[in-house]
């Protein structure tokens, strides 16, 4: 499918065996230019089929570089394993870039990477360094062989998805975690602390501890990204009707449209209005704001992007 001025994305739904795991892989294919990536909720895979991808210095809203981030620009991995982040990512992709993207659904990644969301959070790492070298030499070459193979009968992208959704169920076999996360359920997010707590269980310190480990973030934190980027997919849904920040604001629970455009800019590196204007253009660096609110849940889970 086309997202506008020629970006072109293809989603395809995961095997029955991860499907409680990660929603399926979206390819993409990229225009040579700067990318501000959004915030992120969950842990995202990455993995570049062809060109390249370069991370510029990390940066907060406020201009801040993250203490744990490189002070030169470097070129992604083929493979990389991305943390969730409460600060925008400066990428650059070469000429012919494209790329497969999997998110891990909430409360998943002990389940799949076999570590917890909250020591990969605000990381970018190569999965190399988390996985066996083996299984990532044959990945690399299947990938390769099913790239070249392709035909018009069995497109390059969903190829590649086939191959490397094969990948990741054979990942996800190698972990039985004692402890595989907390996965609370999107509609019980508002719910109090204590009742969630008590629900699992749990103390409320025990919840909170859980919660963090298995959302890179603790449940104030989580809540607080996921309702702006709850509100800005459905306000990039409604490009055609005329917006009020102030109603959005306020139906959306924030005090103000001041304390609403900070936690915009904070999540995507934009103001509201200059945001929206973007997205109105259809500028590619602004392509996950183009997905529809229809369809953006089953690319990038429940909570949006």
């Amino acid at each position: 499918m086309s997202l506008g001025l020629g970006l072109q994305a293809t989603h395809t739904p995961p095997p029955p065996d991860i499907g409680h795991l990660v929603p399926g892989s979206l390819w993409v294919c990229l225009p040579a230019q700067p990318y501000v990536v959004p915030a992120t909720l969950a842990p995202m895979l990455l993995y570049v089929l062809t060109g390249s991808l370069v991370m510029a210095e990390a940066a907060s809203a406020t201009g801040q570089r993250p203490a744990h981030t490189a002070c030169q620009p470097r070129a992604l991995p083929r493979f990389s394993v991305c943390g969730g982040t409460r600060s925008v990512r400066r990428l650059h992709a070469t000429p012919g870039t494209q790329v497969l993207l999997t998110p891990v659904r909430p409360g998943q990644c002990t389940r799949l990477l076999g570590l917890p969301a909250r020591e990969l959070f605000e990381q970018l790492v190569d999965a190399a360094e988390l996985l066996p070298a083996a299984p990532l030499v044959r990945l690399h070459g299947h990938m390769d062989a099913a790239w070249h193979a392709a035909n018009a009968t069995h497109p390059r992208a969903q190829a590649a998805a086939s191959v490397w959704h094969g990948f990741l169920s054979n990942l996800q076999r190698q972990y039985h975690p004692s402890d595989a996360g907390l996965v609370v359920p999107p509609d019980w997010l508002d719910t109090p602390v204590p009742t969630l707590a008590q629900r699992w269980g749990l103390s409320v310190r025990q919840f909170e501890r859980r919660f963090q480990a298995a959302h890179g973030q603790s449940l104030r934190a989580y809540r607080q990204q996921s309702r702006c980027s709850r509100l800005l997919t459905q306000a990039a849904g409604a490009l055609n009707q005329a917006l009020s920040w102030a109603d959005i604001a306020a139906s959306a629970g924030y005090a103000d449209q001041a304390h609403l455009s900070r936690d915009v800019l904070r999540f995507t590196g934009h103001t509201p209005a200059a945001l929206l204007a973007g997205v109105r253009a259809q500028e590619p660096a602004l392509w996950p704001f183009h997905v529809s609110p229809q369809v953006m849940p089953r690319w990038f889970g429940p909570h949006g992007y």
